[in-house]
């Protein structure tokens, strides 16, 4: 698989690729079905692989621990005219700087980003803990909360925040 190696600041790296193998693909799948909440949760690989086909996807940012295991992923795709992304980094591996090499190799990759962030702390994860909102890590880092654009399904509730290079 073609792929580059991006560094943030804090000498994380990140692999860069246009497409996830079948094993990668797998432990992404296990990453979102078990980080976020459980109904946005994916039962096969076949209903991933209609997800990410159904998106322009323009690269996926892999982050692996030493014995080679993603612990963080996070995807850049183009969706009505504009470039949105997707991130997870596995629980344990939180507030080590993981999230934060994901979202610069993001970022020096786009010159805006748009997503999704659920706002409420009442979604359950897989495991039956609560799913708690990232909306305050995102503006931390530089993330616009776009209040007024707001995603309301029968399985999610979220607001639209936004990143625009200076």
């Amino acid at each position: 698989m073609p792929f580059s190696v991006v560094h943030d600041s804090a000498e994380k790296p990140v692999r860069v690729a246009p497409f996830l193998n079948r094993t990668d693909k797998q432990r992404v799948i296990e990453l979102w079905n078990k980080e976020y909440p459980q109904h946005l949760s994916f039962h096969n690989e076949q209903e991933f692989e209609r997800y990410l086909e159904s998106i322009e996807v323009k690269s996926h940012f892999i982050f692996k621990d030493p014995k080679q295991q993603i612990v963080g992923w996070s995807m850049v795709f183009n969706r009505d005219q504009k470039t949105w992304f997707a991130m997870i980094v596995e629980e344990p591996y939180q507030y080590q700087g993981i999230g934060k090499a994901l979202m610069a190799a993001m970022k020096n990759s786009s010159h805006q980003l748009n997503g999704w962030v659920i706002d409420h702390n009442n979604d359950l994860k897989e495991n039956g803990t609560n799913y708690f909102t990232k909306k305050d890590y995102f503006v931390k880092h530089d993330f616009r909360i776009l209040a007024d654009s707001r995603l309301e399904t029968p399985s999610v509730s979220a607001v639209q925040i936004q990143w625009q290079k200076d």
